[in-house]
């Protein structure tokens, strides 16, 4: 089991439904989505400061960054991930 570490973030009023909202057109919890945005945020910053690091220009490229983010935070979570059961018909 991995070890999940909680922290606390405020806003304001209008910064959280603004999130709220956000998260709610893609059906994904308000933490969900801060988690995959600080993530995002996370993968930008060490994409800077590597050289000969992919350059995301578009807005395509953060979308699939976006993607690769969200199947990440997926498996790390175990969610969506179908457990293998060993066969017992041998």
């Amino acid at each position: 089991m991995l070890a999940l570490h909680a922290t606390t973030i405020r806003f304001a009023d209008r910064s959280y439904i603004a999130i709220s909202r956000a998260a709610d057109s893609q059906g994904i919890s308000i933490s969900q989505y801060v988690r995959e945005a600080a993530l995002i945020r996370a993968v930008l910053d060490e994409l800077e400061n590597q050289p000969g690091a992919p350059t995301l220009t578009t807005a395509h490229d953060l979308l699939a960054l976006a993607r690769e983010v969200r199947r990440l935070a997926d498996v790390e979570s175990g969610a969506g991930i179908t457990p293998v059961v060993p066969s017992l018909d041998a």
